[in-house]
């Protein structure tokens, strides 16, 4: 429907005959910008309006008197606005505490930290009546609340405060998100004058709405109006932009013409290009005033020693609401504080930290940025501490372009920097990349191949610089041990002399960023296993440009090695990747790199358990020989002869479990005694070797099966248990293996509380670094087994049950997982037994796991395993066999048939594996039998 016709009003006739003025063409020609009144319906209903817009006169008397009404108006004002800012709390730009914020928690303080002062007091210069004020910025700087503490500044002001002076400020904030029309607009407008009044779609006539208006106006006298539309962007961005501000335009000078006092302010991270007398514009930029920053930070967290962390939010998160998400998630949650370090790493790592800040608002950058720019930036938004030069930049811009577009590059440098999309680093000459984009580049769909462009500085400068940061805290947490930097304590300087030159470097970088991949891979993958993916594949891409066919295959050797650490392991991405660097080094070199890249895709194969596979390639590792002619020192993938020994010192470590997994009793001895000479000949070949812990678990792993002595056995786990603990503040995912392996031999000693313990702490780190992983499904399977001889059997299955569920998503052909299965078989075989005894079958709709019966995880048991028979161990084989003896008891004395079943797969299955002949009898009785 279309509100009633006001064209006889004085208002639209005062439109009609010229008394605003109108567009120019390309730009607007304006008096005020926009800002939005706030009245209830009640104070509103107290006047009746003759046809002229005038209350009448006679025997209608307003229940307000004058000063009834200034009390009104002073009351209303204050609630309006705690109502219309607690709406867009949860999705507003907080950058200063808002009214609700400190109104209704009564938790906050009362009064809201000091900062923006220069920011506040521009807009308060000019929020001058008649004025319309655009207050433009990037997402997230605060602009809204920002412009109510300038309206709050202004009622403080002497000038306003003095008792002679009648002219109060009136603040009417309309919220303007997701509006695309200007009838959008109108009708938001109308629901703040008359809410609750007004049901359904109304096409509002622009003055009706500002009759509606007048009555505010009318009720306020001689008070200052500020109007303030808040989130105006995707009019911008829609198109609508022309009529938004016409209607600003006539709100302004209308009632300027009227004699009325009234201002108009708008907040935009578009910017509308508007110009014309009483027009004025107010830039929000990034939050980088470190005494703005220091201010805030110490009234969310306060007693809390702030300084030290202030660099941090200038140089990673210079937005309001990420340095209050800081405070409050890490400074005062939990009495102990992370150290500075500690914290830089959490910032720039933790994805959980980012998605609580930016989820919200990410949908934001695809309205504020075109998808040119998304694709120009992606390559610098690999991490929040990414910085680069205007240089490198252009030569991205020019590379993705074409060098025709060299006379646009000035012009899109100046307007990413005039909307603060990028940012100048303070005391450099380096740039970085918006928070938001960042966040939005790392979870978008949206990927654009990434390379280090020689004869520039790389992106990667930061990032380098902090991974020599974190080696140096580490060694001076924890002294000179090897692991701790993920290298030889004897390389360090060396490789922390490679740091610097890369960071220091200014052109040439890719083989400055080259020789830092292969230097310090295991102190990049170590400490930053996930940021590790990106820079390697970064090298990877840039590799195929600028250097050789080796370097190339190198750098995809490491590639492959970082997809089988951290989150989202990745195995058939690491053995594709791993075998196609195989087949260039084997034929062009260097000898090094190819036994190196042999001797990884063994311990790949390990760690899936596929043992026989990994021997092979340990095999072929020994069988290449080592070249002694020293290739270039210059050449950026060359390592160290200390390097190449250590390499083989850890092969050595390495092969030991497929040799414990696959050999049989009487070379287990003779396998152990070549792992005691090698930790006795250890520190005399290769000294403070970063898998010593490795090896002292194996000593531990084979004592289980020579001896099956327990004190002997948990000894050696301890051991290793106690090296680990050197890294456990570094990498605790490290601490992991030990702590398993310790709670299973002490369950077996019969001590179920300490091994649950254990066990708790393992899946704690493993919660907080990656809980899809084969160690997870490793501490689920030993907990569910300690809680089924606690006789939590229910507590057991459910174990068991998410075990097999990780080991799906992570290595389904894992060969442990048969001993899940198999613990399945047990826990449901004792929980229908319960169930017959208490009569009930309620709980089964409570999980649907227990629909499924022993006899179908019997036979899920055989449908895994014999996916797995090509690598399956002796004991792989002795899970095999037990399952269609487990299928054969539950049929016993039941069913004849399902009996006979099994029994004859059974059979079958020995004919078909010659190493299981051998287990149960010799060849000769086999074929007798």
């Amino acid at each position: 429907m279309t509100a009633k016709s006001t064209r006889d009003h004085p208002i639209i006739a005062a439109m009609n005959k010229g008394h605003f003025a109108g567009p120019i063409m390309g730009s607007y020609r304006l008096g005020l910008q926009n800002q939005t009144v706030l009245i209830p319906h009640a104070a509103r209903s107290h006047y009746q309006l003759d046809q002229k817009g005038s209350p009448k006169s006679g025997n209608v008397q307003p229940c307000l008197g004058i000063s009834e009404t200034a009390k009104f108006c002073r009351t209303y004002d204050h609630l309006s606005t705690i109502s219309e800012l607690s709406e867009t709390e949860h999705d507003t730009n907080v950058g200063l505490p808002s009214v609700s914020r400190l109104c209704i928690d009564t938790k906050c303080r009362h009064d809201p930290p000091n900062i923006r002062l220069t920011e506040r007091n521009e807009i308060i210069q000019k929020i001058y009546p008649g004025s319309i004020l655009q207050v433009c910025g990037p997402p997230m700087t605060g602009k809204s609340t920002i412009v109510t503490q300038a309206i709050d500044d202004m009622r403080e002001i002497e000038g306003y405060r003095s008792a002679s002076n009648n002219g109060r400020i009136i603040y009417h904030p309309i919220l303007c998100r997701g509006l695309l029309t200007l009838q959008d607009i109108l009708s938001a407008v109308m629901r703040k004058l008359k809410p609750g009044t007004f049901n359904g779609n109304i096409e509002w006539d622009v003055g009706y709405v500002l009759q509606e208006i007048q009555f505010i106006l009318q009720l306020c006298g001689s008070h200052h109006n500020v109007f303030v539309f808040h989130k105006c962007e995707l009019l911008r961005t829609s198109g609508r932009d022309h009529e938004f501000l016409i209607f600003l335009s006539q709100l302004v000078n209308t009632f300027m013409s009227l004699n009325f006092k009234l201002s108009v302010v708008f907040t935009t991270y578009k910017k509308f290009p508007i110009s014309g007398r009483s027009t004025e514009y107010v830039d929000v930029g990034m939050f980088t005033d470190q005494w703005d920053i220091f201010t805030l930070l110490q009234y969310y967290a306060p007693g809390v020693h702030v300084s030290e962390y202030v660099y941090i939010c200038d140089k990673f998160l210079c937005l309001p609401e990420c340095v209050i998400r800081l405070a409050e998630e890490y400074l005062v949650k939990d009495a102990y504080h992370p150290t500075p370090e500690q914290l830089e790493k959490i910032v720039c790592c933790d994805v959980n930290f980012h998605a609580l800040i930016f989820e919200k608002r990410v949908a934001e950058v695809v309205e504020w940025l075109p998808k040119d720019d998304v694709e120009l930036l992606w390559q610098f938004c690999f991490s929040l501490d990414v910085t680069f030069t205007e240089e490198y930049l252009r030569e991205v811009y020019l590379a993705v372009n074409g060098s025709q577009k060299v006379f646009t590059w000035q012009f899109l440098l100046g307007r990413l920097k005039d909307n603060h999309i990028i940012r100048e680093i303070k005391g450099s000459a380096r740039l970085a990349v918006h928070p938001l984009v960042i966040y939005f580049c790392q979870t978008s769909c949206v990927k654009v191949t990434m390379t280090i462009a020689d004869q520039s500085c790389s992106a990667y400068t930061n990032f380098i610089g902090r991974v020599l940061k974190a080696a140096e805290a580490s060694m001076k947490l924890h002294g000179k041990r090897g692991q701790v930097y993920g290298c030889l304590a004897e390389e360090w300087p060396h490789i922390r002399g490679v740091l610097q030159r890369a960071i220091q470097c200014t052109t040439g970088t890719f083989e400055a960023f080259l020789r830092v991949g292969v230097q310090a891979r295991r102190v990049i993958v170590t400490c930053f296993p996930q940021e590790a993916k990106l820079f390697y594949k970064s090298l990877y891409e840039s590799s195929k440009m600028f250097g050789t066919p080796q370097q190339t295959a190198v750098m995809e050797g490491f590639l492959a090695i970082v997809y089988t650490f951290g989150q989202g392991i990745d195995w058939r991405f690491a053995e594709r990747h791993i075998d196609s660097a195989i087949e260039t080094l084997k034929e062009q070199g260097p000898v090094f790199f190819y036994k190196w890249a042999l001797r990884r895709k063994a311990i790949f194969l390990n760690r899936q358990s596929r043992y026989q596979e990994s021997l092979k390639y340990f095999r072929l590792a020994k069988h290449v020989t080592r070249c002694d002619s020293r290739r270039d020192p210059d050449d950026p993938i060359q390592v160290s002869e200390l390097q190449e020994n250590e390499d083989d010192v850890t092969a050595e470590i390495y092969e030991a479990e497929p040799l414990i997994q696959c050999s049989k009793r009487k070379h287990l001895t003779q396998i152990k005694g070549m792992l005691i000479n090698l930790l006795n000949d250890i520190e005399d070949r290769c000294p403070n070797h970063p898998y010593l812990e490795v090896l002292l678990l194996n000593l531990g792993l084979i004592e289980e099966r020579v001896s099956n002595d327990l004190d002997e056995i948990l000894w050696w786990y301890k051991r290793s248990y106690e090296v680990r603990s050197y890294l456990e503040k570094i990498v605790p995912q490290n601490m992991l293996v030990a702590l398993q392996l310790m709670a299973k031999t002490l369950s077996e000693k019969g001590q179920q509380d300490q091994s649950e313990k254990y066990l708790r702490k393992s899946l704690q780190i493993s919660q907080a670094y990656a809980w899809v992983h084969n160690d997870t499904a490793s501490a689920l399977t030993f907990l569910g087994e300690v809680q089924f001889k606690q006789k939590h059997f229910y507590d057991a299955f459910e174990s068991a049950v998410e075990a097999d569920d990780i080991f799906q998503k992570s290595c389904k052909s894992h060969q442990f997982r048969l001993n899940v299965i198999m613990n399945l078989v047990h826990y449901r075989t004792l929980l229908r037994q319960q169930m017959v005894l208490s009569r009930s079958n309620d709980h089964r709709s409570l999980n649907p796991n227990l629909v499924k019966t022993a006899e179908d995880y019997v036979q899920y048991l055989l449908d895994v395993g014999s996916t797995m028979t090509e690598h399956l161990t002796l004991e792989g084989h002795h899970y095999m066999m037990s399952a269609h003896e487990h299928g054969m008891l539950l049929h016993w004395g039941n069913s004849t048939k399902q009996f006979e079943a099994y029994k004859k797969s059974l059979i079958k299955y020995v004919q078909d594996n010659p190493c299981v002949q051998k287990i149960i009898m010799s060849d000769k009785d086999f074929e007798k039998k």
